[in-house]
């Protein structure tokens, strides 16, 4: 079963309690957290945008996490979020309660040097179809600021480098699911 976790932005349209004016977003709104299983809705939380894309995630993580286990004990548990939810504490309790994860990461040197042959096979296909591609490959990365006792210190990704009608330019960020 996967979960994805998002956050986005909710216009607010007047004198709310709770409103803040988001730079980023350019606006007052709120930053409500979505959980979801495929295409179902399991939780919307409500939170003012001054608050971090993480806020509470953990929490609710924890509690759906027991719920389900509770309906559904042998079910395979896959949390799934942007690079806002790739936290160490997230990460840790996710490995201390068998829940696998895929999140993404923010893209840097290493990632990019790592990828390449990710990329270049990408832009061939691009090249010859001229639409949207995605290509999966395997990519081993380290994280310094992980603990050393996490799986995560050496542990391997799967790179995703999504090519749209673009050209040679990648989408923002590639996606590495440890």
């Amino acid at each position: 079963m996967r979960r994805i976790f998002n956050d986005t932005a909710d216009s607010v349209h007047g004198e709310q309690l709770g409103r803040y004016f988001s730079g980023f977003y350019d606006g007052y709104c709120f930053l409500p957290l979505h959980a979801f299983c495929g295409q179902q809705p399991l939780i919307s939380y409500l939170r003012p945008a001054y608050r971090v894309a993480t806020h509470n995630a953990g929490a609710i993580l924890a509690l759906l996490v027991r719920r389900l286990r509770q309906a559904w004990p042998e079910v395979k548990l896959v949390f799934r979020g942007d690079s806002g939810f790739c936290r160490p504490l997230i990460l840790a309790w996710c490995e201390r309660h068998g829940v696998e994860y895929i999140v993404g990461l923010t893209t840097n040197s290493r990632l990019e040097t790592l990828s390449l042959d990710i990329r270049y096979e990408l832009a061939i296909r691009w090249g010859a179809e001229r639409t949207k591609q995605r290509h999966f490959g395997r990519i081993d990365y380290s994280c310094r600021q992980l603990d050393a006792s996490s799986t995560q210190g050496g542990g391997q990704g799967r790179g995703r480098a999504p090519r749209l009608l673009r050209g040679d330019q990648p989408a923002r960020q590639p996606a590495v699911a440890l």
